[in-house]
């Protein structure tokens, strides 16, 4: 049967890191499909150029693609398929942290000209899994191409 050739090849670890591709292609998309939306100005990630958000999203997939298949370089691919999903990590909290800031006067002098994202708190945890997802994939025990011979 062709599935069990592919299933043995690719094993947890590689299905794991093409489900990875698959999601990161798809924000990828996502940002180049609405590349003239703004949003919110203490969206740090936002003023970044689209094309770098772009690649940022697709390099790690194409990346990933690559690992899943050859089984080589996990810990390139695993730093590659971090990095995007931590800025936005980062970027989300910054803009809750600024909402905070601007509805405890105490606090305003951290950003007084923003009105931040009373959900980035949200949308950075609705991130974590994206990394955990890269992590539980970098940690699974399988064996390498050269064991399996």
């Amino acid at each position: 049967m062709p599935h069990r050739k592919l299933d043995r090849h690719l094993g947890t670890r590689g299905w794991i890191l093409l489900v990875c591709a698959w999601v990161w292609g798809l924000i990828g998309l996502g940002i180049l499909l609405q590349a003239a939306k703004m949003g919110e100005p203490s969206l740090l990630h936002l003023y970044m150029p689209v094309p770098l958000r772009v690649t940022l999203w697709w390099a790690p997939a194409l990346l990933a693609i690559y690992g899943a298949i050859r089984r080589k370089h996990l810990p390139v691919v695993t730093a590659a398929l971090i990095i995007a999903p931590l800025i936005r990590v980062a970027s989300y909290l910054w803009a809750w942290i600024t909402w905070v800031a601007h509805e405890v006067p105490a606090l305003g002098w951290l950003a007084p000209d923003w009105a931040g994202v009373p959900s980035g708190w949200y949308s950075a945890a609705m991130h974590l899994p994206l990394i955990a997802l890269v992590l539980i994939a970098a940690h699974s025990k399988e064996d390498t191409r050269d064991e399996v011979k």
